[in-house]
């Protein structure tokens, strides 16, 4: 062993014994580090992309790891805690359990935060997962688009308000020749009625994409 490798395998060993890895949500120790334990991964059941209309004209697939529940529902509920953390888990998942890693795809596009919220928060988890996404794959991430206004929380909002809440709240923010003719890929950790992913979207089609797909961690069925 050369003093690169055991430099390593050292850094490794204290990795476990001052950080051991341990199952995300039964809190189970673990022999090798990942997102859950065997037990708990079982009970995440794998679903197909949906389609969703963008315009009359056009319209995107979502694809997404699971439903919206346990045990990833914990990982997207975490954000609210300032678990930075959860957040490059909910990518891990995305990229061991989605068909990403076997995409052609030219930029990754995170949901923005407006800057109000992303300041308390300390973070937004969707640029988080597109930065872990990056790594894996090779792809920028490029920030096309800024949410332009506050807007209320979704939830509790019923189908129609939430269309009405997140209405022209996003505008494309570079426009460059470069960025043109694109496959898009926009991330974001969950989608329930579909309404920000589509407002976002929407916003990306003065650049003419090739394509666009979302690819979130959960999805409500």
């Amino acid at each position: 062993m050369d003093l690169k490798q055991r430099f390593f395998s050292m850094f490794d060993l204290a990795s476990k014994i001052f950080s051991p890895p341990i199952c995300s949500c039964c809190k189970q120790f673990l022999h090798e580090r990942s997102v859950f334990c065997n037990s708990c991964d079982k009970k995440i059941s794998p679903i197909i992309s949906l389609p969703l209309k963008i315009t009359q004209s056009r319209q995107m697939r979502i694809m997404a790891v699971c439903e919206y529940k346990e045990p990833v529902r914990s990982l997207i509920l975490a954000k609210r805690y300032r678990n930075c953390l959860s957040s490059n888990q909910l990518a891990q998942l995305i990229w061991e359990k989605t068909f990403l890693k076997n995409m052609e795809y030219d930029l990754l596009v995170p949901v923005p935060l407006h800057w109000t919220r992303s300041a308390k928060r300390g973070f937004n988890q969707a640029n988080v997962m597109a930065n872990y996404l990056s790594k894996k794959s090779g792809v920028a991430v490029v920030n096309l688009v800024k949410r332009c206004r506050q807007t209320g929380y979704q939830a509790g909002l019923s189908a129609e308000k939430r269309y009405e809440n997140v209405k022209d709240s996003f505008v494309l923010c570079d426009k460059k020749e470069e960025y043109k003719g694109k496959k898009i890929v926009i991330i974001d950790d969950l989608v329930t009625t579909g309404a920000t992913i589509r407002a976002v979207a929407k916003s990306l089609l003065p650049l003419k994409p090739k394509s666009i797909i979302a690819v979130v961690a959960a999805r409500v069925v």
